[in-house]
């Protein structure tokens, strides 16, 4: 049976690929605060800034939430902790209080949350945020397990090519076609996996 499905951050690199996999077997709304025009799923334009969800809940009347949309960009956290929050955490509190009470709801986290230790973790480890991107993001997790809500976190770093934005893949190789010297980290250990892969 068709699943109704409601993405958020639909114009971003994940969402936008997750819900052209799902829309071939689902009935796929997608938001996103890009006004682009997509035509393989139903879309909206949206602001996670916005007081109210209750008319974006009522169009899509889900079955499903898989809530993809963050400000990742993590000199923009630091430096603008309001906008961090309200998007990647109040955002994930509205969305429980305006779903139905039988909504499965599927959050896309970060394995930030762990503090960049040079370990593996295990989701049972305790977490250490150490920025505002990650802080943001533990607290929507805690929305979560406060919740009555059938959820599933999932505490990832994503890699992939955007169509509206420069991704983190886009710049390295745009940087390396272009012979540019490219500065990375040598004190963090992630392990990404592509959008193809985790869709």
């Amino acid at each position: 049976m068709n699943k109704r499905i409601l993405i958020t951050g639909a114009s971003g690199m994940l969402g936008k690929y997750l819900a052209n996999k799902l829309s071939s077997k689902n009935i796929v709304f997608g938001i996103g605060k890009d006004k682009v025009n997509i035509t393989s799923f139903t879309y909206k334009s949206f602001d996670l800034n916005n007081p109210s969800y209750e008319k974006i809940l009522s169009w899509s009347n889900p079955d499903i939430i898989i809530h993809c949309a963050a400000i990742t960009d993590g000199n923009y956290c630091e430096e603008n902790f309001s906008d961090a929050f309200s998007v990647n955490a109040f955002s994930t509190k509205k969305l429980i209080d305006a779903s139905k009470s039988n909504v499965k709801f599927i959050y896309i986290s970060t394995d930030a949350v762990f503090g960049g230790d040079c370990k593996s973790n295990s989701e049972n480890d305790y977490v250490n945020p150490k920025n505002n991107y990650a802080k943001s993001k533990e607290l929507s997790e805690f929305f979560l397990f406060n919740s009555e809500k059938n959820f599933l976190i999932i505490r990832t770093t994503i890699i992939g090519f955007s169509d509206y934005n420069k991704s983190f893949l886009d710049w390295i190789v745009e940087s390396s076609i272009n012979n540019q010297d490219i500065k990375l980290f040598s004190d963090v250990i992630f392990n990404p996996i592509t959008i193809w892969e985790l869709s």
